[in-house]
C-alpha cells in the first residue's frame, strides 16, 4: 500500500493545493493540474524541514516527519519480498507459479524453496 496525504505544494509555475500519492516506483500530484514524477524525478528526493523536496526544486509541505518518512521510502523502495514479510530463515515453497526469478530472490534471503509441504512459513 502507498502513501496518500493532502498538500499545499510549490512548483517552479506557482503554488498548489492537492492530494500526493507515491506508489512506487511513481508519485502522483493531483491538483488543479495532474503531475506524474517518476524515475529521474524521484532521484535524489529529500526532506527538508516538513517539506519533501524533489530534483526539479518541487516541494510540498508534508510536516517534519512526514516528510523524512516519505524521502525514505522513495529513496529505499521495498522489494516485493519485502511486501509480503519474507524473512530469512523462513520456510517456503512454490507450486505452480511461473516466476523463475522468484526461487532465487527466496534463496538470497536465505528462504530457498524447500520441497516438503509441511511446517512451511509461506507457500507460493
Amino acid at each position: 500500500m502507498g502513501k496518500d496525504v493532502e498538500v499545499s505544494a510549490r512548483f517552479a509555475d506557482g503554488i498548489d493545493e492537492g492530494r500526493l500519492q507515491y506508489e512506487a516506483p511513481r508519485m502522483l500530484f493531483r491538483g488543479a493540474q495532474r503531475r506524474v514524477f517518476e524515475g529521474e524525478a524521484l532521484k535524489g528526493v529529500r526532506a527538508d524541514g516538513g517539506d519533501l523536496v524533489l530534483a526539479d526544486g518541487s516541494r510540498f509541505t508534508l510536516g517534519e516527519n512526514p516528510a523524512a518518512t516519505w524521502a525514505a521510502a522513495i529513496n529505499n523502495p521495498k522489494g516485493r519480498l519485502d511486501k509480503i514479510g519474507v524473512k530469512p530463515g523462513m520456510r517456503t515453497a512454490i507450486l505452480g507459479v511461473a516466476d523463475a526469478t522468484l526461487a532465487a530472490e527466496l534463496a538470497g534471503r536465505d528462504a530457498a524453496p524447500v520441497n516438503e509441504l509441511t511446517g512451511l512459513d509461506l507457500l507460493f
